[in-house]
This record gives structure tokens, sequence and C-alpha cells, in this order.
């Protein structure tokens, strides 16, 4: 077994760069373990270490600008969704952004993105604060802090093109 060591730096500029090369890695070896720590004093990076074996199959590929190297590397995260599931996911995503940044916190901490595909996928079933405890990587503390204002976001948010359901002076 091998072993092989990523930084994954939080900052907006380097992000993708390296979520891209940790992800071009995965998916050229058979990974036996992950462990992550939060690093640095006020948790500006990632670091990751990945337990491997080489496959079999995978022979030496050249190296791809970064670029390349992100769209050629399917999501880890992103299963299917439907088009009306990626529309509420990207809204809260921006919903997330922003929120963080009123907080003065990372978005992480306010939802992982694994949170916000499931709420996506699971928009139709949630219709109260509790209804979000159970999610993976939510739970009873983030559904208490968010989920009002999520559901509010669900509710009154219309589809692009689409007038709202609701004038806002009624729906409060």
């Amino acid at each position: 077994m091998q072993c092989r060591h990523f930084t994954i730096h939080l900052s907006p500029q380097q992000l993708a760069e390296d979520e891209g090369r940790l992800n071009m890695f995965l998916s050229q070896v058979e990974v036996h373990s992950v462990k992550t720590s939060l690093v640095a004093p006020k948790g500006e990076r990632w670091s990751v270490l990945v337990f491997f074996e080489q496959r079999a199959s995978a022979a030496p590929q050249p190296p791809q600008q970064p670029e390349e190297a992100l769209s050629a590397v399917p999501s880890l995260l992103a299963p299917e969704l439907s088009a009306e599931e990626q529309r509420i996911y990207e809204l809260l995503r921006a919903w997330r952004g922003e929120r963080a940044k009123a907080d003065g916190v990372p978005p992480y901490v306010i939802a992982h993105n694994a949170a916000l595909l499931q709420i996506a996928q699971h928009h139709m079933s949630l219709a109260a604060a509790e209804d979000f405890a159970p999610l993976k990587r939510f739970g009873a503390q983030r559904a208490a802090r968010y989920g009002a204002d999520i559901l509010q976001l669900l509710l009154l948010r219309p589809a692009a093109g689409e007038e709202p359901l609701f004038d806002d002076d009624y729906a409060r």
C-alpha cells in the first residue's frame, strides 16, 4: 500500500485546482482509505492523506492543463439530478454562500455539498425544519439553525422565467 499527501486550499482561487488534482489522482488509483484534517490556525486548508494501490490497468497519462483536468473528472458528489433538482441545488449553494459571508464562516460550516444535494433530491418531502435533521451531514443543530431559511427558499423561489407563486406581502 502507498500513501500520498494532498493540500486543499480553501481560497476560491486555489480550491478548484486543488480539488481537480485530487480528483484526477483518485480516478487513477484504487483507494483503500482517506484521512483528512483541517490545518492552520483559521482552517485555511485541508490536509488529505490517500492510502492506495496502483490499478493494474492504470497506464501513466500525460499531464493535463488544470482546466482539462477539471472537465475530464466526473464529480464525486454529483449524482444524476433532474433539471428541477439541479436548479434547487444551485439556489441552495448561492444561499449558502450568502449566509456564510454574512456569518463570517466558510460555506461548509453552513452545510456540506452532500447535504445540499440531499435537500435538492428530497425537497418535495421537506415540510418543517425538523425534516432536515435526519439528512446525513446536516443534523439537528443545522436543522434548527437553517431549516426555516431553506424552507422559505424552497417555497418562494420560482423557476427561471416563472412568476412567483406568492406575493411577498402575503407569504409572511
